[in-house]
């Protein structure tokens, strides 16, 4: 098997959910991506250090993960899964994101499809980011 086993079963578990949510209308999954949960949200990357870049600029506050899960809570959706990426809007770098993953990455930055971060103000979204209206 070439795929990886931690995103496999990621998605193996959230494919079941769907299907539990198709054969059970009463039933309600809200199933959550994490990005890499930090204490500072504003603290910018020295990309030097950067190793594992869909890790370390993938990050997302620990309030807004806070928030997030006490809203799932407090107003539940109804039945049905849902998945939703929780990660920072913007990525922790002090250039835009395709500059940032070309200076990380190298050579391997061509194997990516990065034209969701040329579209006017994605310039600097946040690795995994999906905003809440698609």
């Amino acid at each position: 098997m070439s795929a990886n086993p931690y995103g496999f079963s990621k998605y193996v578990v959230e494919e079941l959910a769907r299907y539990l949510a198709r054969t059970d209308d009463t039933v309600e999954f809200d199933l959550y991506r994490l990005g890499v949960v930090v204490d500072e949200p504003n603290q910018l990357v020295d990309l030097s250090t950067v190793h594992l870049p869909f890790c370390q600029l993938g990050t997302v506050p620990v309030s807004a993960v806070a928030e997030r899960l006490t809203r799932a809570v407090v107003t539940p959706r109804g039945p049905g899964a849902r998945v939703e990426n929780l990660v920072s809007a913007e990525i922790p770098s002090p250039y835009p994101t395709i500059e940032t993953l070309t200076a990380v990455l190298g050579p391997r930055v061509g194997d990516l499809d990065l034209s969701a971060y040329r579209r006017p103000g994605n310039q600097r979204a946040g690795l995994w980011a999906v905003p809440e209206n698609t």
